[in-house]
This record gives C-alpha cells, structure tokens and sequence, in this order.
C-alpha cells in the first residue's frame, strides 16, 4: 500500500494517511456545524427562513465554484502540504468566526469561507492521496476517504447537539465545535509531500504553458469533468424533491419521509465508497483507465432505471430505486478520482480537479431549479416526480454517451 523501506517508516507514512483522511473528515465537519445550531442561532439573530437557506446554500457553494480553478493551480505549483495544513487552520477559523457572529453579514463570510474551503480540502486531500498511495490501493483509500467525509457531517450534528443542550446557547457550541479542527490542525505537523513526477524547479511553468496541457489532454479532461455530471445531477436533485414527492403523493407522514430518506442515505453512503473502492483497485488492476471509463458507462447505464423512483406509487419500491441511485452517486465519486490520478500527470491534477469542482458544483446547483422549472407552476408531487424522472434519465444517458465516446482517449491496462 505505501512504497516504505522500514517499520518505522510505515507507521510514519500511515500517520500521515490518516492526517490526510482527518482533514477531508474536517472539511465536511465544518460545513455541518451550523446544522444542529441553525434554529437556535435563527431565533437569537432573528434571521428569517431565506436567510438561513441562504447561509446553507448559495453563499457556502458559490465561492468553491468560481475558486476551484485556482485553487486547482495552486495545488499544483506548491507544497500540497503545507498548503492543507492551512487550508485546515482556516477552517477551524471560519467555525471559530461562524460562533463569534452577531450579523448576517459576518456569518455569510464564514460560511462562504468553509465552502471554499471545502473544495480545496477535497482536491488537495486527493491529490496528496494520488502521490502517498500506490496505485493498487488507491481505489480503497478514496473509498476512507469518503467515508470519512459522510462521518465528518454525522459527527457535527451529534455533538452539535449535545453541546448545545450542556452550553445552552449557539456561540459557545460552535466555539467547542471549532476544537476538533484546532486539533487536525496540530496534526498536519507530520505531513509530507509524496514523491512527486516533476520537480519542484519544472512545477512553475506559466499558465499559458498550463493550460495548453491541458488543451493538449481535451478529450480526458472534458469526459471526466461533464460526465460525472450526469451520473449527479439526478441524485442531487433527488435529495431536495425525493421528500416532497414521499408526503405529497404516497401521503406519508413526516416520521416515514425522515425513515426513508436516511436509510436510503446510511445503506449508501456505506455500500457505496465499499463496492467503488474495491471495484476500482480490481479494474485498474486488470483493465486500465480504459476498464474504469467502461466502469462509469455501466454505472450510467444502470443509473437510468434506477431514476424512474419519482413516478413510482409504491414507497418500498421509492426507497429500493432511489438507494440503487444513490449507491452508484456514491461508487462515481471513487472511480471518477482513481481514474483522474491514473489519468492525469501529477503536475496538473489538482488543476483538473478544479475543472471538474467547478462543472459539478455549477450543475449541482441548478438541479433543484431545473426540476421545478420542469414542474411548472403547481409544483404537484406528480409533476415534480415526473419532472425528477426526465432530469434523471437525460443527465444519466448524456453520461453513458459521455463515457462510451470516451474510451479511446483513455489507455488499456497493458499500455498505461
């Protein structure tokens, strides 16, 4: 799993694989802190419902979008390291300022901090990973990765909680929330760079000289930024519309929505990384980049049936299609990074997963728009499952097609 010469230094180099894991874990934590809060803090500042979505929504995704590109650059052309140790400090920070707000305005720059800070967590956390593990294990340490990220959002609502029942008041919670990252941070001491392809003197070429390597590598660099859309853009969707079309159609109760969704979510979130993880490592192994763009095509292919959940009358059969769905969001998201460290040279692979942040996080936006607009005016459940479907099925075959045109850019296993 990790190229070491001694038993010291594989304890030394797995330390280090789990700072790295930690601060993707962190990443996640602190885009969850205001959630067990949110009511709270809302009564105290007397902040309407539109201005929390807002703190939830546009201000905490909007500035990874338009960043992902640069911060891709500067993942590339400096200590990955260095770099992640800060990018943690500032989070931890952020929380911190987040629990010292008494203004709207103070707390959308935090959030908007955390968001931005999320991405670039996630691009540098995996491209240290691409460099600290050998290929062979890449697929299973993405797949730690990711459950690390599910558990870092878990553990902010429980203790969230918790604290806020002891403390009493929504500053002093998020103060203590702050801690954990405080202490990610002390960690990140221990880190290293892994042996990287190109020397330090050879990263600082100009972006011109970038991006025409880029250019250069169109026809992978495209695929794996617009079609993992399509393997996306229905889940996303589905996580805001799929409760609405459970009380408004099948006339559940909010108890059975609540029992739906997050079984739906535990079974995949855990299924999900396991099976992409392992699958990844045994294509790659025996088939090549090549085998994992195939991989993406079937995922796409399956994703089709599975997106028919909206029009179903039955809620078993809701809850079994759109856990189907949500296990193959899941299993991209592991081979979409495994084929992207194979794929792409070390020196431009936090520019390429900036590429493919700022697609996805564009996309994923806009979904939820895109479904009601589809819907139309009434916003009926019928409508809105009907609407889910078609944005299901389309993002999903774009996505097949996508993958399926692909392949011959991407190397066999016997030539990469």
């Amino acid at each position: 799993m990790l190229a070491v010469t001694s038993t010291a230094d594989r304890l030394l180099q797995l330390l280090r694989l789990f700072v790295v894991i930690a601060a993707g874990w962190g990443a996640t934590y602190a885009v969850a802190t205001l959630g067990p809060v949110q009511e709270s803090m809302r009564e105290a500042l007397h902040l309407t419902d539109k201005e929390i979505a807002t703190l939830q929504g546009p201000i905490l995704y909007l500035p990874s979008i338009f960043a992902a590109i640069p911060l891709g650059y500067l993942i590339d052309r400096y200590s990955r390291a260095l770099l992640l140790a800060i990018f943690v400090a500032l989070d931890a920070a952020a929380v911190m300022l987040a629990g010292t707000s008494r203004t709207f305005a103070t707390l959308a720059v935090a959030r908007a901090v955390i968001g931005l800070l999320m991405s670039a967590i996630a691009m540098d956390a995996c491209a240290l990973l691409g460099t600290m593990v050998s290929a062979a294990w890449r697929g299973r340490a993405f797949m730690v990765l990711s459950f690390a990220q599910v558990l870092g959002m878990s553990a902010a609502f429980y203790w969230g909680g918790a604290i806020l029942v002891r403390e009493g008041t929504w500053n002093a919670t998020m103060e203590w929330l702050a801690l954990p990252l405080a202490l990610v941070c002390l960690l990140t001491v221990v880190l290293r760079d892994g042996s990287r392809d190109t020397p330090a003197c050879e990263r600082h070429g100009s972006p011109r000289e970038v991006w025409t390597q880029i250019w250069a590598m169109r026809g992978r660099v495209l695929p794996l930024a617009f079609g993992p859309v399509g393997l996306s853009v229905g889940y996303m969707a589905s996580l805001v519309w799929a409760p609405p079309i459970l009380s408004r159609s099948l006339a559940l109760r909010p108890d059975r929505v609540g029992a739906i969704m997050g079984t739906s979510l535990m079974i995949s979130a855990i299924s999900g990384p396991t099976l992409g993880g392992y699958l990844s490592d045994r294509i790659e192994r025996l088939a090549g980049p090549r085998g994992l763009v195939t991989g993406l095509a079937i995922l796409a292919a399956l994703e089709l049936p599975a997106g028919l959940f909206g029009i179903t009358s039955n809620a078993l059969m809701f809850e079994i299609l759109l856990t189907l769905l949500s296990i193959m969001f899941f299993m991209k998201g592991i081979l979409v990074s495994t084929l992207s460290i194979a794929a792409f040279p070390d020196e431009l692979r936090g520019l390429c997963f900036g590429i493919q942040n700022a697609i996805m996080g564009i996309f994923a936006s806009v979904s939820p728009l895109i479904v009601s607009q589809l819907a139309g005016r009434s916003m009926h459940a019928g409508n809105i499952g009907r609407a889910l479907a078609v944005v299901c099925l389309t993002t999903s075959a774009l996505g097949m097609v996508t993958f399926i045109w692909s392949r011959r850019h991407f190397l066999p296993r016997q030539l990469a």
